[in-house]
């Protein structure tokens, strides 16, 4: 039996507090989205997992070699890019994200 892979990864974009929205993974890295972008808890939730990898894909790694999407996420982190809001859905609801990044893996 073949197994298929489906990618799909989001970048939720709150268009009342995001002046440019970013097209790519690359435009992330602009400073203009500091402590702009949430990522979730990639130790707890496969969302923010699958994030990773998607910067991985996107930076030229794969499912067996995730290193570019860490080395990615460690890169926003030290421009400080990204912030520590909590992904619950009130605070979708409250409007307290400008950028959300996640994932969703399917086999």
């Amino acid at each position: 039996m073949d197994r298929c892979l489906y990618r799909n990864y989001s970048l939720f974009v709150n268009k009342k507090l995001v002046k440019d929205v970013p097209h790519s993974f690359k435009e992330l890295l602009n400073p203009e989205y500091k402590k702009c972008i949430s990522v979730g808890d990639v130790m707890k939730a496969a969302e923010s997992q699958n994030a990773v990898l998607a910067a991985a894909y996107a930076n030229g790694g794969d499912e067996k070699n995730i290193q570019p999407g860490i080395d990615f996420f460690k890169k926003l982190n030290a421009m400080g890019n990204l912030n520590n809001v909590d992904e619950k859905v009130s605070n979708f609801q409250k409007e307290k994200f400008q950028l959300v990044l996640c994932g969703i893996l399917m086999l």
